[in-house]
């Protein structure tokens, strides 16, 4: 039985498999295939589990190349926006990769062009439902834009809408993606300055309530 029967889609015929098989095997080794690591990547739905183990594979190996992790993390975080292939894996991984990713393949030209011309420190927003303001702020997908985070905030009921805002050190934020809708920075949240809330969303008449300092630390923020 192959050792990765459960990383590629059951239709694939006997050849493509046996083809696909390889091609992983040699991405593993160290390959810089990036190609050939794109089309594995698209076999699987953008919010498949598969994906998500596919991607966690190849990023967890240690003769990847930074540059396949950097374009494996891309398709990865930019094709699952409303749930990502990625949660399957400890926060904590996640960062590792990340830190160990180029960025000339996790980023595009224009997104590392933007990402180098925001100031230090940078102001930015997450929101969510149904959880306390450390657990909302603990979390590697942050936005440039408040509305976009309100959005967020107010996607899924029951539970109380919530806006979190800090401030990252320039080197704390690991990557930017330009979808115009997004706005997203990808941070090593662990970095976060200067927490404060925005209850219900932050809609019309909502005060801004600072949050207990944070140092650096985890700060009550889940490691995972």
């Amino acid at each position: 039985m192959s050792r990765y029967k459960n990383l590629l889609p059951a239709w694939l015929p006997p050849d493509r498999r046996a083809e696909a098989e390889l091609t992983l095997a040699r991405i593993l080794a160290g390959e810089n295939l990036l190609v050939e690591t794109d089309d594995l990547l698209c076999l699987h739905s953008h919010h498949s589990p598969e994906l998500g183990q596919l991607a966690g594979l190849i990023c967890g190996s240690l003769r990847a190349s930074p540059e396949v992790r950097g374009a494996v993390l891309r398709h990865a975080l930019i094709s699952g926006k409303m749930h990502s292939p990625l949660a399957i894996w400890p926060r904590r991984d996640v960062l590792a990769w990340l830190e160990l990713a180029s960025p000339l393949t996790l980023m595009d030209d224009a997104e590392r062009a933007t990402l180098a011309a925001l100031p230090d420190p940078v102001e930015a927003w997450r929101g969510g439902r149904g959880v306390t303001p450390r657990q909302s702020a603990a979390g590697l997908s942050w936005t440039l834009d408040p509305e976009r985070a309100r959005w967020f905030a107010a996607r899924w009921p029951p539970g109380s809408a919530l806006v979190v805002r800090a401030s990252f050190p320039k080197a704390a934020v690991l990557a930017y993606f330009g979808d115009s809708k997004e706005r997203e920075l990808v941070v090593n949240w662990r970095r976060a300055r200067g927490l404060a809330i925005l209850k219900n969303g932050g809609g019309p008449g909502i005060r801004l309530a600072k949050a207990k300092p944070t140092d650096g630390k985890t700060g009550g923020m889940s490691p995972s």
